[in-house]
């Protein structure tokens, strides 16, 4: 049976982040260019595994691929020790339904700037139960819901670049494109979200975050059609997605 502290355990995410980024500078120092090829490589698989797989494609069901690229995916999300992919989709969806508002898990000016980047959340960072559920129902989703922590404990000490480099980017949509101060929205509602176009070079379209969020059931998040917001990921998916 699965209860609420399969999914919720408080530093646990933190300690293993840690592990990662010491392993990583201990690899650095013994292997040459091991730090730029690593953080190279990282940035491909979480642009890929994170942000087009887990985010668009499992929990917004943006694009139809196979069951082989379902694995996979949910394998390489695991190891970037980002979380359980079912716990992840919910709270992502709890994130839609309450930006800029008291409940929104993600917003760091309710949680605090350092917490936001140290991932140290707080009970509102507590998925839906009846969200989880929906996204439970594969029972291989579950399968790595119950041993996402164990893949991330593996990939801290074989491939710590993919958790280290993966923490990182996140950030950057966990916080800078919620700044109120840089980017901009297509309207005057209260979401936080912002588009910071200028950050594409490293997030490859999820920089235009309030694109997303005013326009979640859209594939492509360039929304006016213009330079600024060309979605690299959507052209990606377009080029895996494999029709039923």
């Amino acid at each position: 049976m699965i209860t609420f502290q399969n999914f919720y355990s408080k530093y646990k995410y933190q300690a293993i982040t840690l592990l990662a980024h010491i392993i990583f500078i201990v690899y650095a120092i013994i292997f040459p260019y091991y730090m730029l090829i690593g953080i190279l490589l990282g940035w491909v698989i979480s642009n890929l595994f994170h942000y087009l797989y887990m985010h668009r494609i499992f929990t917004h069901h943006h694009f139809i691929i196979s069951d082989r690229q379902h694995t996979l995916g949910l394998a390489m999300f695991t190891l970037m020790n980002l979380g359980s992919p079912p716990v992840y989709a919910a709270v992502h969806m709890k994130h839609h339904a309450n930006s800029g508002k008291e409940n929104d898990p993600h917003d760091p000016y309710r949680l605090g700037f350092l917490r936001s980047i140290l991932s140290l959340w707080d009970s509102n960072f507590s998925p839906d139960r009846r969200v989880l559920s929906h996204y439970l129902r594969d029972p291989k989703v579950r399968w790595f819901h119950t041993h996402h922590l164990a893949f991330a404990i593996i990939s801290a000490i074989i491939a710590p670049f993919i958790i280290v480099t993966s923490f990182w980017l996140s950030k950057i949509v966990v916080v800078l494109v919620h700044i109120k101060s840089i980017g901009y929205k297509l309207d005057k509602s209260s979401d936080s979200s912002r588009n910071v176009w200028w950050l594409k070079p490293l997030t490859w379209g999820e920089e235009l975050h309030n694109n997303h969020h005013h326009y979640s059931g859209h594939a492509n998040h360039n929304i006016q059609k213009n330079w600024k917001e060309f979605d690299i990921l959507y052209y990606i998916g377009k080029m895996i997605e494999r029709k039923p």
